[in-house]
């Protein structure tokens, strides 16, 4: 009884912060796209360039002002010379990962 009640709470913490997380897709998105963006030593112009969209569109995306269309990002990407899944590949600040549960 002790191991299902503890393993029913681990699946709810789980799912509130996962559901808590979601809500904040647009901002982790952006972060990422900072990121990359930095990594690469590019300004916002440059990398919108590369990307081939208006000069204000990275930024605008970085602010929160835009919310980026699967083309869009798919251009982001191609701009930044990788494939969409990498681009998208954003874990919440505070995430972990479990591996295995031995219970």
């Amino acid at each position: 009884m002790f191991r299902a009640n503890w393993l029913s709470t681990i699946t709810i913490y789980l799912h509130k912060f996962i559901v808590m997380s979601n809500d904040n897709i647009q901002a982790q998105f952006a972060n990422r796209l900072i990121e990359l963006r930095k990594k690469r030593n590019l300004s916002q112009e440059e990398l919108a360039l590369l990307c081939g969209v208006d000069r204000s569109y990275i930024g605008r995306i970085e602010r929160l002002e835009r919310n980026p269309s699967l083309v869009m990002l798919n251009k982001i990407a191609k701009g930044l010379n990788m494939n969409l899944s990498e681009l998208l590949n954003m874990q919440p600040a505070g995430w972990f990962q479990f591996n295995r549960i031995d219970i």
